[in-house]
């Protein structure tokens, strides 16, 4: 699973320990691959398991809301989380 993540993360742009971008597009994409179990591939993205837990909580949101203003809200969360700028 790790090299199956590592080439979509590489693909979708995504840097180690950030996430550029999640579009709809991309979480159909992750969701498809089977990658939502985001904790067995915390240390491809550079994140602690508490951060791999809230990512993996917040996709799961994203793929089940439709609304645009809370995907944008939780984008946020999830790239200060991220980058450790909230606890």
């Amino acid at each position: 699973m790790e090299s199956k993540f590592s080439d979509w993360a590489l693909k979708k742009g995504l840097k180690q320990g950030t996430i550029d971008k999640l579009t709809q597009e991309d979480l159909n994409d992750f969701q498809a691959l089977k990658l939502i179990d985001i904790p067995s591939c915390y240390k491809q993205l550079g994140l602690s398991l508490g951060q791999a837990a809230i990512l993996e909580n917040a996709v799961k949101s994203l793929l089940e809301e439709d609304d645009e203003m809370n995907r944008g809200e939780l984008r946020y969360y999830l790239d200060m989380q991220l980058y450790g700028l909230i606890a």
